[in-house]
């Protein structure tokens, strides 16, 4: 065998080798997760955004190499601002094809109208406030504003 044949098969031999090491260190991404949402905010006649939090995988710290003393979801914030909507319209929405991800929202009217609402908080502490906020709610003590004329 010639010195350059012999040459071309060692360096043959070594790309492939080469090749096989790095699709074994290369691991498939995990499927993205939904941690949080979506949320429909920014609502107006003609425009919403929906955002929502992905989980991605993890990080992991340790004070050893392969010992794990904390793992930490790694996150992302997805948004997306939808324009030129029709005032007044319900919308439906679909994040990520799953069930978690379905909602609708309905776009602000054209001009004034009238509306309710409610606000709602949970910091997972102060349990008799929460319950001072909810019998408020429930007792009606808000009045629904209503335009002049009506």
């Amino acid at each position: 065998m010639c010195l350059a044949a012999w040459a071309l098969r060692v360096r043959m031999k070594s790309v492939v080798l080469l090749c096989a090491l790095l699709a074994a260190n290369i691991e498939a991404p995990a499927a993205e997760k939904l941690a949080g949402g979506p949320f429909v905010v920014n609502v107006g006649p003609r425009s919403a955004t929906l955002v929502w939090i992905v989980e991605m995988g993890n990080t992991i710290l340790g004070t050893e190499p392969g010992k794990a003393d904390k793992t930490v979801p790694v996150l992302r914030a997805e948004k997306v601002a939808y324009t030129g909507l029709q005032p007044g319209t319900r919308y439906y929405y679909d994040v990520q094809g799953r069930d978690e991800g379905r909602g609708s929202f309905r776009t602000a009217p054209r001009g004034s109208a009238d509306f309710q609402f409610a606000v709602f908080g949970d910091t997972r502490t102060r349990h008799d406030m929460h319950r001072r906020v909810i019998e408020t709610r429930n007792a009606r003590v808000c009045t629904p504003h209503r335009r002049p004329g009506r």
